[in-house]
């Protein structure tokens, strides 16, 4: 692993695996040419090869340049099948190849998995890779939370460490009090070695930079936590990753008053994800419920109080909910509150009055038109109202196919009798 034309210190050698080959535009041509002529002289090793495609791959936007860094990235790989950083360097042509990008995950892991739990460089390769195309894969959020994880717990004084640090931070906890930090550190090694950062990491900073301002304006726009990878689990479904990267962001949290909507937002996410997951946690979503209702303002109110309900109807707590419910009609009429005590009704078995509540739901917009349709069926059908019941099912269908319709129409018409069509209902609902 150890080249033969010696232009790095023995400390930097010692770090081989670690460390980049600090090249940059102004001392690059050199050593590229040093490193030319000894693989001419018969010095081909992994490490020779892997520093010409490092060269390359500052260049990695021109394509050309990018199809040499690959060519010196596989050149290292034959070379010595051990050596992480040809694999690394292949992963990143990979990544900047239209059509061939799947291929970078499958490098960037071997590299990781050959320089061992403190090589973190092909994490930060992973983390755009799953970034950039988290919306083709649902796995793909959940991979970010773990590789950004990972990379993080890594911590050491180079420039460029931050400096990608600087944008997974931006991503994965949005502006904030780790943003700062991590800037911060840049400054003090900076300072301790009276250098400035290079081209490279520079212009990763203005990037992570440019991050920070968006995960601002997400929090604002979705009315959530400036983590933008906290929305992309809380939508992909993954509760537990984002439940522990929730955690981390309340205890990173200044609870001062400028803080108070974030806290909020945040708090309410960790109830919602408190609900949804699996195994329902009711009585931890109520108390971060609870801290949602302390920090979100009396305007926000109306929010906490269709959330009781909803959750006491999830948990299936429906004397709770229905008490709930009727707080919030207290606070406000609306769809959501009507719909949340027309559920809790129905549950009860009080038929009548959830029929009244979905009917009277129905006038607002802020319900869910067809899961109020289905349920005002299922409470007409409970009356035995089966032509009215199909009339309304009708209505959930054409706002959308949803396959439980299909089924609570089958129902319908297998009480009127007609079983033939029934079937044909109860077909479609189990080929969905």
């Amino acid at each position: 692993m150890c080249a033969i034309v010696n232009f790095m210190s023995k400390k930097e050698e010692e770090n081989d695996c670690l460390e980049s080959f600090n090249l940059n535009i102004f001392n690059g041509l050199f050593r590229v040419h040093k490193i030319k002529q000894a693989i001419k002289n018969g010095e081909k090793t992994a490490r020779n090869y892997a520093i010409l495609s490092d060269w390359y791959s500052i260049w990695e936007f021109i394509p050309a340049f990018n199809r040499k860094t690959l060519y010196y990235a596989l050149k290292a790989v034959r070379a010595d099948r051990k050596y992480p950083k040809g694999y690394c360097y292949a992963g990143i042509a990979y990544l900047n190849m239209k059509g061939k990008e799947y291929l970078c995950e499958k490098y960037y892991k071997k590299a990781y998995g050959l320089g061992g739990v403190q090589y973190y460089r092909p994490l930060v390769g992973l983390f755009v890779y799953y970034m950039g195309r988290h919306d083709k894969n649902r796995e793909y959020s959940a991979n970010m939370y773990k590789v950004g994880t990972a990379y993080l717990k890594h911590e050491n004084k180079s420039v460029d460490y931050w400096a990608d640090a600087l944008c997974i931070i931006s991503f994965y906890y949005g502006f904030g009090f780790e943003y700062k930090r991590a800037f911060q550190k840049i400054v003090s090694i900076c300072k301790s070695k009276r250098k400035l950062p290079g081209l490279i990491e520079i212009l990763t900073i203005l990037t992570s930079v440019i991050y920070a301002a968006i995960s601002i304006i997400w929090g604002y726009v979705h009315k959530s936590p400036r983590s933008t990878l906290a929305w992309h689990l809380f939508t992909d479904g993954h509760y537990e990753q984002l439940l522990a990267l929730l955690n981390k962001i309340l205890i990173r949290e200044n609870k001062g008053k400028n803080n108070n909507r974030q806290l909020a937002m945040t708090y309410l996410l960790k109830a919602q994800s408190l609900i949804r997951k699996g195994d329902i946690d009711y009585e931890k979503a109520i108390d971060a419920l609870e801290q949602y209702k302390k920090y979100c303002g009396k305007k926000k109110l109306k929010v906490y109080y269709l959330l009781k309900a909803n959750f006491a109807n999830c948990a299936g707590d429906y004397k709770n909910a229905l008490i709930y419910a009727n707080e919030a009609l207290l606070y406000k009429v609306s769809g959501g509150n009507l719909y949340e005590k027309g559920v809790a009704s129905y549950k009860l078995g009080n038929y009548v009055e959830a029929q009244n509540n979905f009917q009277r739901a129905l006038k607002y917009n802020d319900c869910d038109k067809a899961g109020t349709y289905d349920y005002l069926a299922l409470t007409l059908y409970m009356q035995n109202k089966y032509e009215e019941a199909v009339d309304v099912i009708n209505k959930a269908l054409l706002i959308t196919g949803d396959r439980r319709f299909y089924y609570s129409k089958a129902m319908c018409l297998e009480a009127l009798g007609k079983d033939e069509l029934a079937k044909k209902y109860y077909k479609k609902y189990e080929e969905e």
